[in-house]
């Protein structure tokens, strides 16, 4: 989940994904999607790059398929590597009228900044953190709070920090970054 797939989401158009990075030299690219919704059948749908390139905007997905723990995806206006490695860090919005509504409603869940709230948080150099507590909204970025074997913590909701948010099992992976946390657990 990221503040971007907040921002574009509307009535009108949800955010279903994230462009990590390009991956090979026909213009795929890894895709964190927003939902684990039955992917399949977004191929052949209208998508938008946001904010768009001076190429790139609208698209249709060519293809989705399992990779490496996320997605290798194929959009039709994207043929080059040059071109896939312009679109990182960039969101994937399709129109709501487009999308079945159980995939709709299940992106609309998932991207609800409450949706984590007791989440398990597990990081990849400190171990277990505890449980999200709540979700802060701020002017600089969004924000975890946890409680746990450290007292409180607060992390921004950024990719640096955050890894991966697994719904099915509640868990947020993230990466502790240096000098957050200064004791050992309490």
């Amino acid at each position: 989940m990221s503040k971007d797939n907040r921002d574009v989401t509307t009535e009108r158009f949800v955010t279903v994904g994230t462009i990590r990075k390009s991956h090979g030299l026909n213009g795929e690219v890894l895709v964190a999607f927003a939902t684990g919704a039955s992917l399949p059948v977004l191929v052949g749908k209208r998508v938008w790059v946001t904010p768009p390139t001076h190429k790139v905007s609208e698209n249709v997905f060519s293809s989705i398929g399992e990779f490496g723990g996320g997605y290798l995806v194929k959009l039709s206006n994207v043929d080059s590597i040059e071109e896939a490695h312009v679109l990182s860090n960039r969101s994937l919005v399709c129109a709501v009228e487009d999308l079945p509504s159980e995939v709709v409603d299940a992106v609309r869940d998932e991207t609800d900044p409450d949706s984590v709230l007791g989440f398990k948080v597990s990081s990849d150099n400190y171990g277990d953190l505890g449980m999200v507590s709540e979700y802060l909204v701020t002017k600089a970025n969004d924000c975890v709070v946890i409680q746990g074997p450290y007292g409180e913590l607060i992390l921004p909701v950024i990719d640096e920090v955050l890894i991966d948010v697994d719904y099915e099992h509640k868990i947020l992976h993230v990466h502790v970054q240096k000098g957050t946390i200064e004791s050992d657990p309490l």
